[in-house]
């Protein structure tokens, strides 16, 4: 698979030696960088292609997401926070929010994401759990206790 992409990688770049400021090829080309772990390279194409159209829900969410990689949580969640805007029925991009923004300590912003993950998808394990983690931080036992509760039913082989 790795041979296979960096065979697309290199394709990618000669199709953007023609045009350069093209925010699709821009958005593959980061793509397949953060699937091979390069997430340096990743975050370049990804910001260029957020440069060339700066409404591309798919390059910011991806861009978040080799943000978080590198444990770069403001910048992180940052562009999560544009990615949701321009695409809010996404749920990763909402449950990605929510840990860049626990990781910063901000678990108010972090619970309000989760809760968003929560709302499109109820079932969402790692949702509850962070979201009981924010709500255990901002001291709402009972609402911690609920997320958790919830989860514990979902995965009862894991108490």
């Amino acid at each position: 698979m790795a041979e296979r992409l960096e065979d697309t990688i290199e394709l990618l770049k000669t199709g953007l030696l023609v045009s350069p400021n093209h925010p699709g090829k821009r958005f593959m080309l980061g793509r397949a960088y953060l699937k091979l772990g390069r997430t340096d390279e990743a975050t370049v194409e990804l910001a260029r292609a957020i440069k060339s159209d700066p409404n591309h829900a798919d390059a910011h969410y991806f861009q978040g997401l080799a943000k978080s990689e590198q444990q770069a949580w403001p910048e992180a969640a940052e562009v999560l926070a544009r990615a949701v805007v321009l695409d809010p029925a996404r749920v990763d991009g909402w449950f990605r929010l929510g840990e860049a923004e626990r990781h910063l300590g901000k678990h108010a912003e972090g619970a309000t994401a989760y809760e968003q993950t929560l709302a499109r998808e109820p079932t969402h394990f790692e949702a509850l759990m962070g979201a009981g983690a924010c709500f255990t931080a901002l001291g709402r036992d009972a609402d911690a206790a609920d997320r958790y509760t919830r989860a514990a039913a979902l995965q009862p082989q894991n108490p």
